[in-house]
């Protein structure tokens, strides 16, 4: 089954997320973190922790 333009794109934000998620983990910015969680979609996130 092949991947769909749509597919991977979603795949590709995820990663970013992902990355961002860590970078402000690692920083200690709480309150942006607080900010992107709040705004991401709840699906999203659970990507997120799957990885």
């Amino acid at each position: 089954m092949e991947k769909t333009a749509k597919r991977e794109m979603i795949g590709f934000e995820g990663k970013v997320l992902l990355d961002t998620l860590r970078r402000l983990h690692r920083k200690g910015a709480t309150e942006n973190l607080l900010k992107l969680i709040l705004k991401t979609h709840p699906a999203d996130l659970a990507w997120v922790f799957r990885s």
